[in-house]
Order: C-alpha cells, then sequence, then structure tokens
C-alpha cells in the first residue's frame, strides 16, 4: 500500500495512479481520527477546486466524514485556497480538507488540510495525521448523507477583503486590469468582488478546464503569453494571473513586462508600511528575496527568515511577529487578512497601490530600487537530479565571489561577500532539486545557477556511482 506522506503544501499524487478513492478514504479517516481525537463533536469544511474530479473526491471525503458524528460543511463550488481559510476562521471550524492540486500540472490532483486558525497544515500535525494513516479504510460512506451542509465560502471571504482593501480608491481610479484565473478556482471570485465594488473586469481564461490549456496552472512568466497580450490589446494598466488555487499571483506591467514575485511582495512590504497601514516585523522564507530585509531595515522593524512554506509565515502572523511575509513563489498575506498566502489579496493590493500612488508600476518599481539605493535580480531553477541531501561542502569562491556564510535552515544557502546568494533544495512537492538564486545584476545572477547546476548534476552522478 502506497505511503501517503505530506510535503510542503499537503499531500499530492497523480490521479488514478496515487491520487485514489481508496487513498483518500485512507487520508479521511486519518483526518477524521485527528480531530476526533482534540474534539469529540468536531466541525470541518470541505471545498475543492477546478480540477478533474475534485469535486467527486470532495463529495467522497464529506460523505466518510459525516458517518462518524463529524459536522461536516461542504463547498458549493470551486473554492479557491484563501476563501477556505477565511471560512474556517469566520466560523470557527475544526479544520479543512481541501482538494487542490494547487500550480501543478493537469494530472495531480491533491489535499490540503487547513487547520482550525486557518493555517496550511504545520509539519507537527502533518506527522500526527501520518501516524493515523490505516493500512486499508474502515470508513464506509452512509446510504443517507447526514450532517452536510453545503455552503458558499464567499461571504466570509469577501467580508475579510473588505476589512483589508481600499475599493473606494481602486474604483476612483478606473484602473484598466486584466485579469487570468488560468482556468482555475479564482475565477467568479476576485472578478466577482471587484464588479461588486463597481470596477469593471476584463477577464480572460476565466472558463473551467479541467487540462489547463494542456500545461499548468502556475503563472510563470512562460506560461503568461495569453496575459501579456490582453494587457497591450487592452491597453491596461496591470494584467493578473492567478495559479490553479488562487494562492499564487503573476503580475504583467502596463508595458506588458512580467514583474518578478520577489519584487512585487518587498514592494507591498514598503507599501504598507510607508502608508502606515501595518506596523511590525516583516518575514519571508530562506530563499525569498533579501530586499524585504533591507525594507525591514528601512523603517526599522525586525525581518524574519524561515523555513520553506507559507505555513511558517503564517505561524509568525498568529503569534504577533510579523505583519506581513511573502515566499519567492509568488504568495504574499498580511496578519490582519489570513495567514495562508493569497494571490487575490495580493492582486488587489497592486490595484490599491497603483491607484493610491498614482503611478504606473514600472514607475512604481524604478521608484522603489531608487529608494534603497539597490538593485536586485532573482530566479528560480528546477533540476530533474537524484541527491540524497543538500548538505555540501560550500565551495571558498562562486562567481569569483568569496563566500562568506553558510545556512541551513532549509536546504541549503551560501551568501556571497558582495550580498548575492544560491539556495538549493530537495522539492516537497515534486521530484526534483530547486536552485534560488538572487544577484546585483542578470550575469552574475546567470553565472550563479550556472555554477551550482553543474556543482550538483556532479553530485547527483557520484551518488549513483555508491549505490
Amino acid at each position: 500500500m502506497q505511503d501517503i506522506r505530506f510535503g510542503t503544501s499537503g499531500w499530492r499524487g497523480i490521479i488514478a495512479r496515487d491520487f485514489t478513492f481508496e487513498n483518500v478514504a485512507r487520508l479521511t479517516e486519518a483526518v477524521r481520527k485527528f480531530l476526533k481525537q482534540n474534539k469529540k463533536s468536531a466541525k470541518i469544511f470541505v471545498a475543492y477546486d477546478n480540477r478533474f474530479m475534485a469535486q467527486n473526491f470532495a463529495d467522497y471525503a464529506a460523505q466518510l466524514l459525516s458517518s462518524d458524528g463529524i459536522s461536516v460543511y461542504l463547498a458549493k463550488e470551486s473554492t479557491p485556497t484563501p476563501a477556505v481559510s477565511a471560512f474556517v476562521m469566520k466560523n470557527r471550524l475544526d479544520g479543512a480538507m481541501h482538494f487542490t492540486a494547487s500550480h501543478n500540472p493537469p494530472e495531480w490532483l491533491g489535499v490540503k488540510f487547513t487547520t482550525g486558525n486557518g493555517m496550511p497544515c504545520t509539519p507537527d500535525v502533518a506527522r500526527k495525521i501520518e501516524k493515523l494513516i490505516p493500512e486499508k479504510p474502515k470508513l464506509t460512506a452512509p446510504k443517507e448523507k447526514k450532517k452536510i451542509k453545503k455552503i458558499s465560502a464567499k461571504s466570509a471571504y469577501f467580508s475579510l477583503l473588505k476589512k483589508n482593501i481600499d475599493f473606494g480608491v481602486i474604483r476612483r481610479a478606473r484602473l484598466r486590469v486584466v485579469i487570468d484565473a488560468m482556468h482555475g478556482a479564482g475565477a467568479g471570485w476576485l472578478d466577482d468582488i471587484l464588479k461588486k465594488h463597481g470596477v469593471p473586469v476584463i477577464a480572460i481564461r476565466h472558463r473551467r478546464d479541467p487540462l489547463f490549456d494542456g500545461s499548468s496552472p502556475d503563472p510563470k512568466e512562460e506560461r503568461l503569453s495569453p496575459l501579456k497580450q490582453a494587457v497591450k490589446k487592452h491597453s491596461a494598466m496591470l494584467g493578473i494571473a492567478l495559479d490553479g488555487d488562487a494562492d499564487r499571483f503573476g503580475i504583467i506591467s502596463e508595458r506588458g513586462d512580467f514583474v518578478e514575485p520577489n519584487v512585487v511582495i518587498a514592494m507591498f512590504c514598503d507599501y504598507l508600511l510607508k502608508t502606515g497601514r501595518l506596523r511590525g516585523g516583516l518575514a519571508r522564507t530562506a530563499v525569498t528575496t533579501h530586499l524585504i530585509d533591507k525594507v525591514a531595515e528601512k523603517y526599522s522593524v525586525p525581518s524574519f527568515e524561515t523555513p520553506v512554506g507559507f505555513k511558517f509565515l503564517g505561524k509568525l502572523f498568529c503569534d504577533g511577529s510579523a505583519v506581513a511575509g511573502g515566499e519567492e513563489c509568488a504568495g504574499f498575506s498580511v496578519s490582519t487578512h489570513t495567514p495562508e498566502k493569497d494571490g487575490m489579496f495580493s492582486a488587489l493590493l497592486a490595484m490599491e497601490m497603483l491607484a493610491r500612488e498614482k503611478k504606473t508600476l514600472s514607475r512604481l518599481k524604478k521608484d522603489f530600487f531608487r529608494s534603497l539605493g539597490i538593485h536586485a535580480t532573482s530566479a528560480r531553477l528546477d533540476i530533474p537530479v537524484n541527491i540524497r541531501s543538500t548538505a555540501i561542502k560550500p565551495p571558498k569562491f562562486l562567481n569569483g565571489v568569496r563566500v562568506v556564510k553558510e545556512t541551513r535552515i532549509d536546504g541549503t544557502k551560501w551568501i556571497l561577500e558582495n550580498g548575492d546568494w544560491i539556495a538549493f533544495r530537495i522539492s516537497g512537492t515534486e521530484p526534483l532539486v530547486r536552485i534560488y538564486a538572487e544577484a546585483h545584476n542578470a550575469k552574475a545572477l546567470k553565472k550563479l545557477l550556472k555554477e551550482v547546476k553543474q556543482l550538483l548534476c556532479l553530485r547527483a552522478k557520484k551518488s549513483e556511482k555508491d549505490l
């Protein structure tokens, strides 16, 4: 029987090979046991995104949970991850099972478990659930559905957005914006709340397509050609893309240029502190831009570095250490919103920032770098190599610059004397190694990535020989 293990963001598998009704039943039974250990009369939200069979699996899990005295709320429609978090918090539920594989290719499906405070599942909770997974499922769905209430999370989520976004400023600015849902769960959510507040929307790829145009619903630059074309066609001020479960974003400027998520996240932090909306520490994962540290230094607030995964940032929100934080994969949120990353909130914040500052995104980016007195460019490279550990002895020099520090908060990270850095870690969701780097210019970045890729490939070959 296949092991079910949580990665960086829940459990994922290929439909009909790993992700089967039997395995979903096993995981559901473990979730049920976990909830009942903490509370006999537990309440849970079961939701799904636009993927193939996601609703069917969600219905099945809801029936299984209802057979053992748990109060189950079942989503009426495809629901984004941040809306699941908002619904759990508002209704004081004990958790949620969300059937989504986020930005993965269409043949994948997964389950994210949200804890009672709206946070992504932490490693300790994940291990507890994994230990409760049986070899074979024992629960069976009841003949008649019990204690299942179909409900929409829109009201809870929209109420939270209204508290954190100035829709009046956005409406008065009359921004022309293109929203690309990439056929994911964000369709009918972000455009809906904007229309409710009198903001016109140009929507593309907003119809459900479980094949996602034959690609992945991942808002990387190479997958946003339709959005770039739409921005130019409509002379829009901004193009916004959402991933499959709408917790990540992609941004296209008025020029049709892709703006790095790392830069956007750092600009968000700067905007929120500058306007006085928030005051407190900033947080980032170990592989996210150090521009956030520079922003924290600018406003004399602390900065925190965590392992990869928004759950670690969410924890800092919940304990009051940080008021805003992000991760390089285009995840961002604030402590007054949800302890879960939110692509739709990020999209609205970008619109508000442009509206309030009365500048284009290109101009805001230029002013941002000028205010810090530095420029930085970053990239991530995924390579399908097989290494068991990232504990590799650092070289004395990289790119001709001395390596002055090594950290192993998550994977391995080498910091250079000039402030450039490179990190690499084994993926928690896919069979590959991720390399992350940040440098003072594009040429230095390219060299850093090339050198470390060669080093890891050599390491992988050595590992194969040792087997």
